[in-house]
């Protein structure tokens, strides 16, 4: 699978950055959060048993939590209306 993968990324000319099965995995769960999804459907999907492994696929960045804050706040809804 991580050779198929390699050769996928060279044919789409990607530069500077890891074509992997792992990257895949991390992309998927960072997506999945980012999109509404909750971390113990993660879990499950992902197959871990404690949720610090979801953690560490995860790692929201900043902007990513300011991001998921003002579409999911409580707060934020109350302003918009």
């Amino acid at each position: 699978m991580q050779e198929r993968l390699s050769i996928y990324g060279q044919k789409a000319r990607l530069q500077g950055v890891r074509v992997s099965p792992h990257t895949f995995r991390h992309t998927f769960a960072k997506m999945y959060i980012m999109r509404g999804g909750d971390a113990f459907s993660l879990q499950a999907i992902l197959g871990h048993s404690t949720l610090d492994m979801v953690r560490n696929y995860v790692n929201l960045w900043g902007s990513d939590l300011q991001k998921m804050h003002r579409q999911f706040s409580p707060v934020e809804y109350l302003l918009r209306d």
